[in-house]
């Protein structure tokens, strides 16, 4: 779990403590007791000093922890620093370090699951994949206010401007239903349905992530993503967006990008890159196609995300904004209208309870024969040569589904 905090500017120099420190924008008071008193420099602790700096300024004991079960009298504040633990993340095997690239974190988790050798590593993958997913705040134009669905729901007007309320972007009730209006495939890979479902899949082949015929007025949206095996697991390799006669393909290189299967031009100042006439913003790790929606600012915009990592895992964000524009899509990310994961039929409906279930959704939604290949250069397998299987997870790591 990551958390951001956003404070406004008015109280950014107030007297406010805690583990995050003072946000007035001196370093020199990161480190600094419940009274406010500075006790130390950032950058010149080692590990056993920030654990005892956390434990003992700003661990909630045991009498006063809200999270605390009744009954139970383990107090975390009195956990002890593990040096060994710390000998050895440090004398890591090599395989790992050089897997995970010398990120701690990857390698901390890595060690920690233990046991065998790709098992170990996957875990640190993952958990840089996540770091990196994570790693930088949203700007203040891509900030959106959170929906809690057990919440009563927010007053139109906190996300439309007054000339938009009661008109056609609201035809659905976003907040009203709880719906995040958004879907996504990373990793290796894992998706997330609209609902906010997330499931896994380990299998190779050519998949559809969206289809949404009636996009445009007719001209048409499809997202396909391109999965690859790697021993027991696979990762998206290459994403591809099509829109009207227009194809983007993205293989986790923001600088080199097809577009209608030739190099994309190299970005420069006052000139944008256009697929099917929808801007594609480029920035330092990601791809943008903004689908514009009229009445919308840019923080309700939808759009398309392809984000780039540095493991090699591509992601793709299909982000619906404040508006209905995939209204009428299917794919992995679930029937947008109501949300199930749904057969090509439109009325099969597919319960994702274990990988089997994950298995008939990828199977439903490879790539058909009657459909576009959207990827330049062709690969096995391809329809109605089905997906190749994902091959059983090794026995004993945490948190494995079987295979």
């Amino acid at each position: 779990m990551n958390v951001y905090l956003c404070l406004p500017e008015a109280i950014a120099n107030e007297n406010i403590v805690g583990i995050l420190g003072s946000p007035d924008g001196n370093k020199k008071n990161d480190f600094m007791s419940p009274d406010g008193t500075d006790l130390f420099t950032a950058g010149t602790t080692t590990k056993k000093q920030a654990h005892h700096y956390c434990v003992s300024n700003w661990c909630v004991p045991q009498g006063e922890n809200i999270f605390a079960v009744p009954g139970d009298t383990d107090d975390a504040c009195d956990v002890p620093y593990d040096e060994e633990f710390e000998k050895e993340v440090a004398n890591a095997d090599p395989k790992i370090k050089e897997a995970c690239k010398g990120d701690i974190a990857c390698i901390t988790d890595a060690v920690a699951i233990g046991g065998d050798i790709d098992d170990a590593i996957e875990e640190g993958l993952r958990t840089l994949e996540d770091e990196e997913e994570d790693e930088e705040p949203p700007t203040k134009e891509e900030v959106v206010p959170p929906i809690d669905p057990f919440l009563a729901p927010p007053r139109e007007s906190d996300f439309f401007d007054k000339d938009e309320v009661g008109s056609d972007v609201q035809s659905r009730q976003f907040v009203n239903e709880g719906k995040a209006n958004r879907g996504s495939g990373s990793g290796d890979p894992h998706f997330m349905t609209w609902t906010g479902e997330k499931y896994d899949y380990h299998g190779e082949c050519d998949l559809v992530l969206l289809d949404h015929p009636t996009f445009d007025n007719g001209k048409g949206l499809r997202v396909h993503i391109r999965t690859t095996r790697v021993k027991y697991f696979s990762f998206i390799e290459k994403v591809a967006v099509q829109i009207g006669e227009d194809i983007l393909e993205f293989d986790n290189d923001v600088e080199n990008f097809l577009i209608n299967g030739k190099p994309a031009e190299t970005n420069r100042k006052h000139h944008k890159t256009l697929l099917a006439g929808f801007v594609v913003r480029r920035d330092a790790k990601a791809l943008s196609i903004r689908l514009h929606h009229e009445g919308l600012h840019l923080m309700n915009m939808p759009k398309i995300d392809l984000h780039t990592r540095k493991n090699g895992f591509p992601a793709v964000i299909v982000d619906g904004g404040r508006s209905d524009v995939f209204r009428g899509s299917m794919g992995l990310l679930g029937d947008w209208e109501s949300g199930k994961k749904m057969a090509r039929d439109g009325q099969t409906e597919i319960e994702l309870k274990d990988s089997l279930d994950a298995a008939e959704m990828a199977a439903e939604w490879q790539v058909r024969d009657t459909e576009p290949s959207l990827f330049k250069e062709s690969r096995f397998p391809q329809f109605p040569t089905t997906c190749t299987p994902p091959t059983k997870r090794a026995p004993g790591r945490l948190g494995a589904m079987a295979g």
